[in-house]
């Protein structure tokens, strides 16, 4: 049993990914860590992508 819970445990641990030189990275004083590349199709455009790290596996036993 012990095992089993052993590798669950480092299933749920995920590798760092590489970042891409070209992203500009930062972190603001409220926490919202953001990402920004340019990206010349379609041009003059803008896309956003809002990723939130939310839900049971981020929430802290009280």
């Amino acid at each position: 049993m012990l095992l089993v819970t052993s590798f669950v445990a480092l299933a749920q641990q995920n590798p760092a990914l590489p970042i891409d030189p070209n992203v500009r990275t930062g972190k603001l004083e409220n926490g919202l860590t953001y990402y920004i590349r340019n990206n010349g199709q379609p041009e003059n455009r803008a896309d956003f992508y809002i990723a939130q790290k939310v839900g049971s596996m981020q929430e802290e036993d009280n």
